[in-house]
């Protein structure tokens, strides 16, 4: 990956979201941003096909989707065998290389501590 594709120092990727903005693509009544957060150990197509449904039925129903973000679990919370959440940051930055609504935000793999993490 180049320079631009390099993960935030904040974990949280906000390009997407500020061009949408920009561009006016908040000019309806109701906005969404999707996340989806996940082991993604490893992640694949039914990964990046999840938020593309996702985009097109809040699309259908009035929405303006404005970004989309996948969030791989941090290493706490995985199995043994898993892959290493900076293993798992790569091929979702990887995945997501193409898809113009989609980013990796790599907050919670980086995250100390499973915070949220049900059972």
């Amino acid at each position: 990956l180049g320079p631009a594709e390099t993960l935030p120092a904040n974990g949280w990727p906000m390009e997407r979201l500020r061009a949408s903005l920009a561009a006016g693509r908040a000019d309806r009544h109701f906005l969404a941003v999707l996340v989806l957060s996940g082991r993604m150990s490893p992640i694949h197509r039914g990964h990046i096909e999840a938020m593309h449904q996702a985009q097109r039925r809040l699309e259908d129903r009035g929405f303006a989707v404005l970004a989309g973000g996948l969030s791989p679990h941090p290493d706490q919370v995985m199995r043994p065998g898993d892959l290493s959440a900076s293993l798992r940051l790569r091929l979702a930055q990887l995945a997501v290389h193409d898809a113009p609504l989609l980013d990796v935000a790599s907050w919670e793999a980086s995250a100390s501590s499973a915070v949220g993490q049900a059972g």
